[in-house]
Parts: C-alpha cells; structure tokens; sequence
C-alpha cells in the first residue's frame, strides 16, 4: 500500500471519470449512449442492501460500466490517501485509516454487489464493514497528536495490502482492464495500481484464494485491535480516563467554551498563591470597582426580608470571575454579619469535590455557628453513625448533616449559604445535591436561608435549574451579557496594565484589547499577564489584537514567552507538561524533575511553572502542581486549532506544543521503570521520594498500554530481575501490596494476550515472572505485612525452588538464608489460600462468589465484631476488609446485589429476642453503602434465601416458621407461615426462585410455591431412612439440582438422597458422613458437596447414573472444620471456609487424583533427630511413627502404627546409637522402638510420688544420655497438697526394673528445654545445670554453669507464638509463627501460616517443623554460624563421639 501513486500524479476526478466513461464503449464493445453516467447513490448503511444474496445476471450496459469505472478510480484514490495517512501516521489512534479502509470496502461491494459468482466476496466484505464502522467510533479522536509506535499500525499496512490485491482482482475480472487497449492517461491509472498489485501473484489466481490472504490479515489487524482497545479503555479505567473522552472536545469558538471546561474557572495569579480549600482561597476578590451592580443586586437578594426568590445563582461560561463575586460577598458577609455559610467546590483540592464533602463541611460549620439542646442531641445521634453515614446516599448525608440542622437553628435572622463552582462537585452527585436544595427550598421549610450559587451552564445542571417545579424559587443570572460586562474588563485591563508599567497610549489599541475580552475576565488576565511577562511592547500586543480571538492564542503566547529559546528550552517544556497530562494524579515539582525522560532539575520545573502562573498551580515544590483550566489540557493535546475567521478564509495554525498522550505516557513508563531500578534499595526505612511512591503504585498501568515497545519490556525483565524484592518491600511498608497483587494479575492478563498476538514482544518467561509474582505475593502476604523486610528471608525461605522470585534471588540471599532439606509448605494442587479475616475469629460463616465469579465475598463473627471480606479471585488481593464492633453474632445469608457493586449480608446473635440486621457492603467504598437495616423478624433466625429479584428475603426460624422480608424497608412481607413442628435447618429456592424446599429437625421436608407475601405448601415428605438403610436423624439441607430443578438433593446426617419432584420418589441415596453439616450443588449439577460437623476435608457426591450416586472425598488442606463453601460459577472451583480463618480455593479438576504426600495424615505431635543428623522421626496424634532421610528427603520404609495415640508434644527420643527411638504418653507407657524391626518394649520409669489421682506422670518432653546409660523426662502431675506441678527425673537405663527415678526439681511449668551435655556427666534444664554422676544429682553453679549451657545448646532455635512470644515447647495446639536464631536473637524469620507449625526440634542447627496436617520440613541453620560458632559446633560433636564410643568399648 505504500507504493501507491501519489495523488499528484492523478488527474482532475471529473475529467478521468468523464474519459474513462468515453473510452469503456470502444474497449468493451458496448453500445454507446448519450446520457451522462449516473454516479452511485451514496449509501449511509455500509452494509449490504440484499440480506438475501439474491443475484441476477448481469446485464451490460455503458452507464454501469462507467459507474464501475468511476468506482474504480474512488478505491485507488481512497488506498492512495489510506497510504499517506499511515505513512504520516495522522490519526490518534489511526481512525483516518480506518475510515479510509471502510470506504475502499464500501466501493468494493457495490462493484461486487451484482456479480453471480462473488458471494462469498460479499459476505466478507460486510463482516468487515462491521468491524470497521464498529470501531471507528471509538478509537477515532479527532485531531489529536499522534502515535507513531500505535500497535494497530502494522496490522492495518497488512490488512490494507491484501485489500489492495484484491481491489485489483476485482477490477481484472470486472472488465474494468483490457491489456491491448491503446495508452491513454486515463486507463494508465487503473492499469498502473493493477499491474503493481498482482504483479508477484499468478494472475489466475483465485478468488478464494486473495479471500483466504485477506481473512488471515484481518484476523491478525482484529486481534490486535481487541488487545489496543482493552488496554486503552479496560484493563486502566480505574487509574485513567479512556483516551476517546480524554480528548474528543475539539472547541471552534469562545461561543462553545461552556461546553468544553471542566476544571477551575478563575485561575490563580501565582504559584504561591494556590491554596485550594473549602472556603475558596485559591481565589481572588472582586477589583474594587468592577462587577458594582452584581453585587447590588446581591445584597438586595440577602437583605430582602419577603418576597424573595430564595435562591440566587449565577449560571454562565468558565472564566466570567463567578467564584471572584463568590468570594466577594462571602468576606463582605463575614465582616458585617451574619456569617455564611460556604463551601467552595473545586477538582483540584482534596475533600472539596463531592458533595459528601460539602455535607461533611457543612456539618461542622453548623456546629461552629449554633448551639442548642435539639442541635446537640442531634449531633450526638449523628455522631454515633458518622462513618456509616458516609456511605450512604447524597440524600441521606443533606438530610443528616445538613438540613434537617438548619431546620434546627434560629429563624430571626437570614443566613446566606454560598455554593460555588457547583459544577466541580461530582458529576454523579451535583445534580442530585441541587435538586434536595430547591425541593427544601421549594417546601418553605428552610425560609430564613438563602442559597447563593454560582455554577457553569452544564446539561445536567441547566435541566434541574429549569424544571416548573423549582422556577418560581430561582434567580438565575449570567455575568458575560450584562450590561456593565464590557466596562467591568476594561476596569480591570487598565488596572492591570497601570500595575505593571506597561503604557499603551493609543485608546483604540485599549478598545481592541477589551472588545478581544468578550467579557471574559480570563482572557483579560492571560492577555495581561503576557504583556507582563513580556514588559510590554508593541508585538505582543499586535499578536493580542489582531491574532489572539481566543485562548488557544493566547495559550500559544503563554507557551512561547516561557520557551524563550527554542532551541535548547521547548523539549525540556513539552516533557514537563506531559508529565502533568499523562500523569494518573497531580505530581509535585520534585516528582515531575524525577520522572520526566531526561535530566532535569527541580529549579528547571519549578522554573517553567512560575512562568506559567497563570494557567499552572502548586504551592511549592513538594505540592502537587495543577492545570487550572482544562482547556490548557485540551490544547496541549491537539496537533492544531482553528482561529475564529477573520476574513471568509479559515485556517489551521500548527500546534508547536502539542503533545501526544500516547508517547507521554510511554515515556512515564520508561521513567517509572528507571525510577524503581535505579531508586529501589534493600531494606530501606527512610521515607521514599514521592516520584518513587507514584511510580511503585501506578507503573503497570502505564506500562500496559506499551506491551509492543521492545526496549519497555526489556526495562520490565531487568525490574524483574533486580528490584522486585525491594519493590514488594516498599509495598509492604506503604501497605499497598492488595493494590500490588490486582496490578500484577491485570499485566499478567494483558501480557498474555499480547504473547497470542504477532507483535512478538511478550515471552513465556515473562507470563511465567508475572505468575510467580502473583503467588509469591499471595503467599508471603501475612509474612509481609508483619514485616516488610522478611521479603528478603522469610518469604525467600518458604518459597519454592521451581519459583522464578526464588532461583533469581535466592543466590545473592543464600549465605543469610537458613536451607529448607525436607519438605516444603506447599498448597498442593489447584489450592490457592485467602487469608486476611482477625484471628479472633470463631469461624467463616459464609462463603459466596459473584456472579461473574471474580469476587469472594466471606462473613466471619467473634466476641467481639463482625467481620465481612471481599476478594479478587483472580489475584487473592483483599479488596475490603469490613468491621463492625458486636457482640457474638453470626451470618446467616449472603448475596452479592444485582447491578450494584454491593455485597448483603443477613446477621444475627443466637437467641429468640436477637435483632436481625442486613448489611449491604460496597466494594467501591470499603463501607457501608446504607445503615445497617433492622428485620422484622420474630424468633431465632436459622437460614436465609433472597428471591430472585432481590427484593425480599425469606428467613427459616428456630421456631419453625419461614417469614418473607422486604430489603428495602425490612418489614414483613405477608404473614409468616408455621412451617415445620421443629427448627427449620436450612431453605433453598428453585433456579427460577418460584419453588422453595424446607428441611427441618421434625425430620421432614416441605415444598413450597413462592411468591411476593405468599407462600403456599404442595406437599411433605419424610426423609426414606429404612430405604437406605440410614437412622432417624434430623433433614439438614436440600438443594435444587440447578441443571434439572425437578430433583432435589435432601440430607439427613448420614445420608443424601435424590429426590424426583416428578415422579415423587427417591431415585438414589449415598452414604454421608456421620452429622451432616449442609449440602450444596454445583451450577451444573456434577457435584453435591457434603460437609459434615468437625470435618476438614468436603465430600463430593457424584451422580453416575438415575440410581448410583458415588462418594469421593476432597482434602482441602483446612486444619480446623470446615464451616462454609461455594462452587465457582464457571464449575471450575470450589471455595471452602472453616475454622482456621481461611479460605481456600480447589480446583475441582483435581478431584479423584490420588495423593503424592507419603506419611503423616494427622497432626505431627513430636520429632527427633538422629545423633548424626541423618534422620529425623515423626509421631502424629494417631500414633503413627515416620523416619526421613535428611541426605534424599525421602521416607525411611513405610510409616510404623504404634498404636501410641497422645495429646503431647516433643515426646519423642533417638536413642544415641540411631538405631531406636523412645516415645510415651506418660512414664507408665514409655516404649522402645526399632523402625527396621518393628519392635516395640516397653522401658520401666517407676516414680514414687505423692500423687492424688494418677500413679505416673505425663511425658512432656524427654531426653537420652549420649552413652544411653540413663533417660531423663520432664513430666507433669498433679500432687497431693500441691496441685499441678512439673518434675525432672532422670533414670538409668542399667537399673533394676522397680528401682525408681530420680526426681531431681519440682516446679512449675516452664517453656524450657531439656538436654544432656555431650559429655554425658551433666542435664541442663532450661537455665539450670544438674552433674549427675553424683548421687543424688547436684546443681552446678557459678561460671561453670554458662559454659555447660553454651556447650549443651550450642545453636539456640526457638520458636514463639505471634500472641503470646512465648517459645512453644510444651504440651498444646498453638501455632507458632517465628522462629529466633541464636540467644540474643541475632535473627528471626517468619513462619507462613499456611504451614500451620505447631511442633518442632531443635537440634546443633537443625530445626525440625511439624505441621496440624502431618507435614514436615527440616530445616538447616548451621550455614548462618559464624566461624567461632563453627568451631564450637565440631568441638561438641567429638565430645559426642567420645561419650558414645564409651558405651560401645563396654
């Protein structure tokens, strides 16, 4: 398409038509006629006129043929000014092109359109049509800068080349080319783009053949073209505007300027100045003598004690000085009283753009000014649910904090309330917070308040302003078309003019400048400040007076007195501003210098910015700095403007300082990358910079849009590679790592498209950075958050090997790092972990998905408040963490609301008298989107369902009764109905929400037609025990099959049944586990899940035939019982909840796979290194005994049942030869094991004590002499006159079997360890020290007692709780989250929760970790020892040796 004539070369279009016309008779041998060719009727539908492809033979005639012809010449001209537009690169985003393309096949199909043999040809051409036209309205921006690296661009050449092939088959075979027709000028043309079109292909090719190669392009030009338009309009929404309403206002007079502004209305004079806040400080007053009968009129308004139209608003374009009359009256106001009350709106302030803020301020400003016993209780009220309220509606926030207040105070005298810039307040809540004013002012409710108003002329405003019901309250004013307009700015421009020195002598030059003006004080303000700014003379003022008709000119003239040298100052400008354009939140000067694409100096932005006074704003050089008026954001945006016509001609003048959107914002993806990589520091505690905070936060959405660009993605690699750790830690610190985790899963997603893509930019290895990101963030979350710097060590530790985070970073990391040599804390398949609910919490109550199924929404309850979660599900990021202080209640129903980005929630506290209460959270707001609505309920509530159109609930009581409840009001919706003579246990309604199934503890079910303030009972069934053989439980579920509603899943507490609706019998049954919890089906009716009351794991039942039903279990890794689930919509997932506090999500494409964890199924209760370090022994609460080989990491031989149940820990001893191992529940049961033999004795402990119940002790914690000559135990009983007590006691292994311990302390329970001093001759318990080779024992004391210890304990490795820091080495089901290396702690790494830890060893830097679902991990500190400790460490293990060789030579 590039090699298409130039346009130049072509002739004047009506002569070649009128040629072309002449010669086609001769050429093709058509009669000739004398009528004029008839051009073909211009068509606004580009598609097909015949729906039915009904074509009739072609009849040839000259009037066709030269239409055809004519045709011919508009598709080469169309492809000739389609190549000049992708060459030149135009349009932003190519929307010329597009055009130009739609136009080629708009002429196509009306060549084709007749011809018998190209249907096919036809039907393409309209598919493509539509694409096209489907798209041009969307990407298409008119005049906007453009992108020269648009990802859509080589698509289009692609696509545009295959069409030009074609174009030129179709005019071949139309006739429209004869090879031997004589040279002429006129056919040259077709000949030409013919020739050159096809001139590689076969010229027989066929039809279907260029059909295939177009197809393929325009594939590959659609999918890019999805991927383009995602970036630009879906995947950022959040964070920036779609570029099609960044840009597309394109002004073409100072008529239509209302239209167009959309930010501040009167700009600031100087940087310094800019204060932007409630009461309007970024504004200036009135200049004294201007706008005098204004602010008459106004004062008559406020003064008027009858008869006056309560509402005064000035309503007109940006510019006017409407917020300077604002700001006049409101000190006049102040210094003569009474004082106002106002608020000034503005965009570019913070808590100054909502109409919640003017709520909010008007609250306070109420309370500043009056009092009173009503405000007061009032207030108080107000004050209790303030952060609800905040939440709620416009109207409830005006009715709370503001009128009902005004209502309140004194009416004796009148008060003025000053809104201005009414326009700036939000455009989802101004029209709304207008319309409550004049209803309130319409009701006569509010008669000692005038509402004074100023406001642009917008849609929304203008159409409440205007309506009858509010008209006879209203004044509206306008300030530009008064009669003083013209003489207030010519005041005003000889003011300024006199303040600056600057002399212009001839009056006519002064008219010219005010009639310039058009009543517009801004326009007056930049023509001054310019003239200012240039001292004057003659030329800026000819450029004002004959150039400048609008602000575009003077907005040029602004731009080029700060650039005065061009050559070296206008890159350095146009790079600051596209910082402040492509920026996603104003920047301060400071941040700008850091971001902007080359070097450059905060006095250098802080330099352009003052020049720019008059149309930027900041405080200072930490302060953001803002664009005043939006239509400076418009022209920096354009390639050009269109000057209002001074003559009949109109011109475009070439903008110098456009910028396109799209280059700036890839140069804030460079920068932000150049930022991080170059900033970013390893546990950094020092405040970042804010151009670091920005760019950690927001660059994967500006590197999004620029997937395409080769060296961005090559700056992402080397992010990835060394700063994500640094990242992740500043995440942490800032508690921004939710945001974090939702940008990472949304580059991964568009990372992937890409990759599908034929740019080629993205690799597998990229997706596969972004994925292990994602999950090493989702699993170290809990870690992170507790502390930021174990990114470094704790997180690195747990993560997997096959991670790309971890064989990255864990070479540079690996001398700090301890090495894991058993096991790892993995999720096992498809299970992705949600944490985030308190750990207070008793349990999750309920679990559901969104429609869409990318939401989890959980509720959870403890003593103490009422917790409600919604999560990402792609990501795992928490994106509302809801709270709410109460007393023990619990969720009963949950459902996310249609059409609202609301969750419901149903609570309630156990008792008949328990109010019932529905919450409805949005996730926009993190808050409550209403007040908490208390239910009309009566009774005990025990289930809930919402109807099918939401509008009410129905609720199952303890009593037995089903009540139906409005949301809206929570009233009752019809009577209640006596449902079932016991408790109802759970409702379900069909898909179609007209049928309800009841189960209940009278061991029944009902069904029921529903309907709005009806229910009406069909029939009732009792459960089929003596069928299936199951006992006389309660019905506890029922469920529609959601695939065939007329079976119903019914559970009793050991048994599901399918119940046949039409044929009233129950076609299958499965046996469930003992006290079924609840059931639940799958949206496709594959599975019911079966929970039942203390189970950890979920029961699938699978329907294989009309009779069978199978059982199959689902281990969901959930070490406490499993309270809540929830299948995905998609069938693809299935969310469980319990005790644990958290949630994990299964893919059920892993249902039925056998398990590949060999060992412990339970708890793991005690472990046990070897003496050389080689092993490690396991004991589980079952009693089940596992060996691991430390060198391979496999299991020794298969697990050994030693029928030892126990509810101990770390009761569990190598012997010191390796060979055995000791293990008891108490000294009575203490047994010797052989793991090769088999062989279990038990060894004598005879203990003569005082006990009161028992005659033995509890064995807590054990230890063996190194020459296993004696076994000391720490136990525990209870005594005569004593109570509990602990006891050490030592026993030799040599003495007779009724020969008693030695008891060497009593005492308390102590968190202590207990071990023998390699020597053999000393026990160490904790800090004291016993030689035993006295008889009895002796304490050792003074310095001795140090070295005794440091030898017994060379390598300290405790492990505490996150709640009491207590180190974990007695009995008890506690998690333990740290662990501590060395004494004094030198370091301390996290545990990841999921691991669920709750026994470990400890043993010369080796640590042991056994977890509640029969996990173990080993892992290997000796690499953190110094040298000395090293040493030490070899000097106690020959110590070893030598007391073990003593018992071998004996």
């Amino acid at each position: 398409m590039g090699n298409c004539i130039s346009k130049d070369q072509a002739k004047d279009a009506e002569e070649v038509i009128t040629t072309v016309a002449g010669l086609a008779g001769d050429q093709l041998k058509l009669p000739t006629s004398e009528q004029k060719p008839t051009p073909t009727p211009e068509r606004t539908n580009l598609l097909s006129q015949q729906s039915n492809k009904e074509f009739k033979d072609e009849v040839v005639d000259p009037q066709r043929t030269a239409a055809m012809l004519q045709m011919g010449i508009t598709i080469i001209d169309l492809f000739e000014k389609t190549a000049k537009a992708t060459e030149m690169v135009l349009p932003s985003p190519l929307g010329d092109v597009l055009e130009k393309v739609t136009g080629v096949l708009k002429v196509l199909k009306q060549m084709a359109e007749n011809r018998t043999a190209w249907r096919d040809l036809l039907d393409t051409v309209d598919k493509h049509q539509e694409i096209f036209n489907g798209q041009l309205s969307r990407l298409k921006v008119e005049n906007m800068v453009p992108d020269p690296d648009s990802p859509l661009l080589g698509p289009v050449i692609d696509y545009s080349n295959s069409l030009e092939k074609l174009a030129a088959k179709i005019m071949t075979e139309g006739g429209l080319l004869n090879k031997d027709a004589k040279e002429s000028p006129m056919w040259d043309k077709i000949k030409t783009f013919t020739f050159r079109a096809i001139h590689a292909d076969d010229e027989k090719a066929t039809m279907d053949g260029y059909l295939k190669q177009l197809s393929k392009a325009m594939d590959q030009f659609t999918f890019t073209l999805q991927i383009f338009v995602g970036f630009t309009t879906a995947n950022i929404q959040a964070t920036t505007d779609a570029l099609s309403t960044d840009v597309k206002a394109v002004r073409k007079g100072m008529d239509q300027l209302q239209e167009m502004v959309v930010v501040n209305e009167q700009p600031v004079d100087h940087t310094n100045d800019l204060n932007v806040g409630p009461l309007g400080s970024q504004h200036k007053k009135c200049l004294e003598g201007t706008r005098v009968d204004v602010l008459e009129e106004i004062r008559v308004w406020a003064g008027a004690k009858d008869n006056t139209k309560p509402v005064y608003c000035i309503g007109d374009v940006a510019g006017t000085g409407k917020s300077t009359v604002s700001l006049t009256m409101y000190d006049e106001w102040v210094a003569q009283g009474p004082t106002p009350l106002a608020f000034f709106f503005s965009q570019q302030g913070v808590s100054v753009n909502t109409a919640t803020d003017f709520c909010l301020y008007m609250k306070e400003t109420i309370k500043s000014l009056f009092e009173g016993p009503e405000l007061e209780a009032h207030w108080k009220k107000v004050e209790s649910s303030i952060t609800i309220l905040k939440s709620q509606s416009v109207e409830q926030q005006w009715k709370k904090l503001v009128y009902e207040p005004l209502c309140m105070i004194p009416k004796s005298e009148v008060r003025v309330m000053i809104i201005d810039a009414l326009d700036e307040c939000t455009f989802a809540t101004r029209s709304d917070l207008l319309k409550l004013i004049l209803t309130a002012c319409a009701s006569g409710s509010l008669p000692h308040i005038r509402f004074f108003i100023t406001t642009r002329n917008e849609v929304d405003i203008l159409k409440v302003l205007r309506n009858e019901a509010y008209s006879n309250f209203v004044i509206h004013k306008a300030l530009r078309n008064t009669a003083n307009a013209k003489t207030d700015v010519e005041f005003y421009v000889d003011h300024r003019l006199d303040e600056a020195g600057i002399f212009v002598s001839a009056p006519e030059e002064r008219r010219l400048l005010v009639d310039r003006c058009d009543g517009l004080f801004i326009f007056a303000k930049l023509a001054c400040q310019l003239l200012e700014d240039c001292n004057g003379g003659e030329k800026p003022l000819k450029d004002i007076l004959k150039e400048f008709t609008e602000l575009d000119t003077l907005y040029f003239k602004t731009l080029a007195n700060a650039d005065k040298k061009p050559q070296y100052t206008r890159q350095v400008l146009k790079d600051i501003l596209g910082v402040i354009v492509a920026a996603h939140e104003p920047l301060s000067m400071t941040a700008i210098a850091a971001l902007l694409p080359t070097s450059t100096k905060v006095t250098d932005v802080d330099s352009v910015v003052s020049k720019l006074g008059s149309i930027l704003g900041s405080a200072g050089a930490n302060d953001p700095v803002y664009i005043l008026h939006a239509t400076f954001t418009e022209y920096l945006l354009r390639q050009s403007w269109v000057p209002k016509a001074q003559a009949s001609n109109v011109y475009a003048i070439t903008n110098v300082y456009a910028i396109s959107k799209a280059v700036s914002n890839r140069n804030m993806a460079r920068s932000c990358l150049s930022l991080l990589v170059n900033e970013l520091k390893p546990n950094s505690e020092g405040e970042p910079s804010a151009a670091l905070n920005y760019a950690a936060l927001v660059w994967i959405y500006h590197v999004i849009p620029e997937l395409h660009i080769k060296d961005i993605c090559d700056l992402i690699r080397r992010f990835f590679r060394e700063k994500l750790l640094s990242w992740i830690e500043l995440g942490a610190r800032t508690s921004t790592l939710p945001e974090y985790m939702l940008a990472i899963g949304r580059l991964q997603s568009s990372m992937e498209d890409v990759g599908k893509s034929p740019i080629q930019t993205i690799t597998d290895d990229d997706i596969r950075w972004c994925h292990d990101i994602l999950k090493f963030l989702r699993s170290n979350n809990t870690i992170l958050q507790a502390s930021p710097e174990g990114v470094y060590s704790s997180a690195m530790m747990f993560t997997s090997s096959d991670s790309l985070v971890y064989q990255n970073y864990e070479p540079a990391l690996r001398d700090s790092l301890p090495t894991i040599i058993l096991g790892l804390p993995t999720q096992g398949p498809g299970s992705t972990v949600l944490t985030g609910h308190d750990g207070g919490v008793i349990g999750i109550q309920r679990i559901i998905y969104s429609p869409e199924g990318d939401l989890i929404a959980s509720a959870a309850s403890n003593y103490e408040a009422r917790e409600a979660m919604v999560w990402d599900t792609n990501t795992g990021a928490t994106l509302v963490h809801y709270t709410s202080p109460d007393t023990l209640s619990s969720c009963f129903g949950a459902q996310f609301l249609s059409g609202k980005k609301e969750v419901a929630f149903v609570w309630s506290a156990y008792g008949a008298v328990a109010p019932w209460h529905l919450w409805k959270l949005s996730y926009e707001t993190d808050e409550l989107s209403s007040p908490p609505l208390l239910l009309e309920g009566e009774g005990q509530l025990q289930s809930v369902v919402w109807s099918t159109d939401q509008t009410y609930i129905l609720c199952g009581t303890l009593e037995g009764k089903i009540l139906q409840l409005s949301t809206e009001t929570g009233k009752a919706v019809g009577e209640s109905i006596a449902a079932h003579e016991g408790k109802i246990n759970t409702i379900a309604l069909s898909p179609d929400g007209t049928v309800l199934v009841s189960t209940s503890a009278d061991k029944r079910f009902k069904i029921w037609t529903v309907t709005p303030q009806k229910l009406t009972e069909l029939f009732t069934r009792d459960y089929p025990r003596e069928d299936y053989g199951g006992y006389s439980y309660e019905t506890y579920g029922a469920m529609f099959n959601p695939a065939d509603p007329s079976l119903i899943a019914v559970a009793t507490g050991d048994l599901v049944v399918i119940y046949n609706v039409k044929t009233g019998s129950f076609s299958s049954g499965c046996p469930g586990p003992f006290a079924l919890g609840g059931i639940l089906y799958s949206p496709d009716g594959k599975y019911i899940a079966a929970k039942g009351w203390g189970q950890q794991y979920a029961d699938l039942i699978i329907q294989k035939d009309d009779k069978t039903l199978e059982r199959t279990k689902l281990e969901t890794g959930h070490r406490e019982p499993i309270t809540a689930f929830a299948f995905s919509p998609d069938r693809k997932y299935m969310a469980t909840g319990a005790n644990d506090q958290t949630i994990r999500i299964h893919d059920l494409a892993d249902v039925g796979r056998t398990s590949e964890v060999k060992g412990h199924q339970a708890e793991i209760y005690a472990l046990s290194f070897s003496p050389d370090h080689k092993r490690c022994a396991s004991w589980d609460s079952g009693g089940l005994l596992c060996i691991w080989n430390l060198e391979t990491g496999d299991l020794v031989g298969e697990p050994m049942a030693t029928e030892q149940t126990t509810s101990f820990r770390n009761n569990i001893q190598y012997t010191s030869d390796g060979q055995d191992v000791i293990s008891g529940n108490d000294t009575s049961n203490l047994m010797r094991i052989n793991f090769e033999t088999k062989k279990m004795e038990q060894i004598p402990f005879p203990i003569k004590l005082p006990f009161a119940d028992e005659t033995s002790l509890e064995v807590h914690k054990m230890a063996t002499a190194p020459d296993d000559t004696s076994l000391a135990i720490i136990g525990y009983g209870f005594f005569e006159d004593m109570g509990p007590k602990e006891v050490l006691c030592i026993r030799r292994t040599d003495a007779p079997q009724d020969a008693p311990a030695t008891v060497i302390m009593w005492g308390d329970p102590t968190p202590a360890r207990l071990a023998y001093h390699p020597s053999g001759d000393y026990i160490c318990y904790g800090e004291k020290v016993w030689e035993i080779a006295t008889q009895p024992p002796t304490e050792v004391a003074g310095d001795k007692t140090k070295t005794i210890l440091e030898e017994t304990f060379p390598v300290f490795l405790g492990c505490s709780d996150e709640s009491t820091h207590h180190f974990i080495v007695t009995v008890g089901p506690s998690i333990f989250t740290t662990i501590s290396f060395r004494s004094p702690v030198r370091q301390t790494f996290r545990v990841p929760p999921e691991l669920f830890a709750c026994a470990f060893a400890a043993h010369d830097g080796l640590l042991a970790v056994g977890s509640r679902d029969g996990r173990v991990t080993v892992i290997d500190f000796t690499r953190l020892l110094k040298p000395e400790e090293t040493n030490l460490l070899s000097r106690i293990r020959e110590m070893r040796k030598t007391s073990a060789q003593r018992i071998a030579s004996s």
